[in-house]
């Protein structure tokens, strides 16, 4: 006979249940002829007694012989330890009965006091696996069960390959509602505690995946409830690297559980970015700033960042929106999420993550995002913010010239500050050298290029310009950007067809950035928002109608040629077509006819 046991609500039922599908005769919580798979143990002399009674609302037998038997001390032939993931069974915890752990804290003596809570949870999972210890020759994790190499199920259960049958998928072993907490809570909770449930975890077999977000911060003390209530459900662990805040920065980050490390601000994001990373204890973390908001369904990252690390990924891309003046600048995808041990920052201002190969990107429609207010602030603040960032790409250009990239962010900057002239000259220095920088270039600085050459040229669309233009439209058919500026110089110069074609291209793809955002790549797409959409369905719409009316009326004159029975259908048909689109047509013998709906006259009283 054999005694398989676990801590509640690792898959006692769940496992009873498989081997009575395998034709075992197994009882949850009551004793039957091959044993019995229960939470419910204690030792007595090395032996287990088994207690006949109804503790979590479950009897244990129900003949009176069979109970008084039970209360005597049984002789098992195997006792097997049962083990589910901690945070699946500390989480479903909550949803134990009073009485179940009144019995487990009187069994096991020195629990901690006080009334229910996750510390409870913590406590008994740790020393209700322990106590079993004792007793078990065997162990086996519940997640297995499915699974035909497991060695328990074959040599000791005498299950062989077919007969291992697949009642239910594993994930819904004891799937009761209630929150679920993360190895954050745990520590939160208790920190010594929470290193003892991991070090135990992972002698079980489980190698918790821990996933952790880095934070350099200096005076953000406006902008950090924002940003760590948004990934407080995803993480694990928060280092938070302090710069010299006078504001409570720091004390904000430490109430949502952050290790915060001070340092002095060095003028320089990368070294304290890479200081964010040694503090670091989790398998993947996500780099996040204080003026930034991870939305959507942000557990998701976990899964992409597991997914990406069996895949060989050491990075995953995610979708950046940036918002200004209360709506959205612009879109792209970055690198946020890395492989802690393959990743490591450079340069002193728009520093780059380096890691090997290249970021994991998911298809189709994001489910998370960033969202970023850097720049959503008010005019002093945001022109005192530019020159910040000004300075220090331009000590990187100082230091490097052949430093290339910060030419790009610096004709970033520029712009935002209206130099206009000096954004040409970047512009085109970026793009003189995009041999040098290869798989860096980012295609965004065409339509910066664009814009520069507008603006300077006093809103004239100059033979420069249009040449550009024509030059961009072949080197990248598909930026949503190139296609808006042809549809604007069209739009200017009255070229009906080209405006055409560059508003129905422009709908498609605006569609297709929508469907699937990694189309876009890491560029930057400044024309990805509402109101340029409704401006190309506006010219896409009315051409269509202008294009629409002239055939109507070619229709109407042409149609006297036609044979009588083609006449009359003809006719007919388009009579119909017109009035659902709300137009009142007739045929009127080779003349024009359309005429709008006539609206009716009011009575009014004589």
């Amino acid at each position: 006979m054999i005694l398989i046991t676990g801590h509640p609500r690792s898959g006692t039922r769940y496992t009873a249940n498989l081997l009575q599908a395998a034709g075992k005769k197994y009882g949850h919580e009551v004793i039957e002829e091959d044993g019995v798979v229960s939470w419910l143990h204690i030792s007595k002399g090395g032996k287990v007694s088994w207690l006949p009674e109804v503790i979590d609302g479950l009897s244990f037998g129900d003949a009176e012989d069979k109970r008084a038997a039970v209360e005597e001390q049984t002789e098992w032939e195997k006792v097997i330890h049962l083990v589910r993931n901690p945070l699946d069974v500390i989480s479903s915890s909550q949803t134990l009965s009073n009485e179940a752990f009144e019995y487990m804290f009187t069994t096991l003596k020195d629990h901690p006091g006080g009334e229910r809570s996750l510390r409870w949870y913590m406590w008994t999972w740790l020393k209700w696996n322990e106590s079993i210890e004792q007793l078990a020759e065997y162990r086996f994790k519940v997640e297995d069960l499915n699974n035909n190499k497991s060695k328990v199920l074959h040599k000791f259960l005498k299950l062989t390959g077919s007969e291992v049958p697949e009642i239910f998928p594993s994930k819904n072993v004891n799937a009761r509602p209630h929150s679920d907490y993360t190895w954050l809570d745990l520590e939160l909770e208790d920190k010594y505690l929470c290193e003892a449930i991991k070090c135990k975890a992972r002698e079980y077999g489980y190698a918790p995946f821990t996933f952790g977000a880095i934070i350099i911060a200096k005076d953000e003390a406006h902008n950090l409830h924002r940003c760590l209530s948004s990934i407080k459900p995803l993480v694990d662990e928060i280092i938070f690297v302090d710069t010299g805040s006078v504001d409570g920065t720091p004390t904000i980050a430490e109430s949502y559980g952050a290790k915060v490390y001070h340092h002095p601000w060095e003028n320089n994001f990368s070294l304290h970015r890479n200081q964010s990373l040694s503090y670091s204890t989790c398998d993947w973390v996500i780099q996040i700033d204080c003026d930034e908001e991870l939305c959507g369904n942000v557990i998701d990252l976990r899964f992409q960042a597991l997914s990406a690390e069996l895949q060989g990924f050491n990075a995953v891309a995610v979708l950046f929106k940036d918002m200004q003046d209360g709506k959205q600048a612009m879109q792209f995808n970055a690198p946020r999420v890395f492989k802690r041990t393959a990743v490591h920052y450079e340069d002193i201002v728009h520093n780059r993550p380096v890691f090997e190969g290249n970021a994991a990107m998911g298809t189709g429609n994001a489910s998370v995002w960033f969202q970023h207010y850097g720049y959503d602030i008010e005019p002093k603040k945001k022109h005192k913010k530019l020159i910040r960032t000004k300075e220090l790409l331009e000590k990187r250009i100082a230091d490097n010239k052949d430093d290339i990239p910060a030419y790009f962010y610096l004709s970033q900057v520029e712009g935002e500050l209206n130099n206009n002239e000096k954004v040409l000259q970047l512009c085109e220095h970026y793009i003189s050298h995009k041999d040098q920088v290869k798989e860096r270039f980012n295609d965004s600085v065409y339509y910066t290029h664009l814009q520069a050459l507008f603006v300077t040229d006093k809103g004239r669309y100059s033979e420069k310009y249009v040449s550009t233009l024509n030059k961009y439209m072949n080197e990248v058919p598909n930026n949503l950007d190139i296609i808006f500026a042809a549809m604007e110089y069209s739009a200017a110069v009255n070229n009906i067809k080209l405006l055409k074609q560059a508003a129905d291209k422009f709908i498609s793809n605006y569609i297709k950035y929508g469907v699937d955002s990694p189309v876009q790549g890491s560029t930057f797409i400044y024309t990805y928002k509402p109101e340029c959409f409704c401006m190309a369905l506006f010219y896409s719409s009315t051409l269509s109608f202008s294009t629409g009316i002239k055939h109507l009326d070619m229709f109407n004159k042409v149609l006297p040629a036609t044979n009588k029975e083609f006449k009359r259908k003809a006719a007919k048909d388009m009579r119909i077509a017109c009035k659902n689109l709300g137009i009142d047509w007739k045929y009127s013998n080779g003349q024009e006819s359309r005429e709008k709906v006539k609206p009716k006259k009011k009575k009014g009283k004589k």
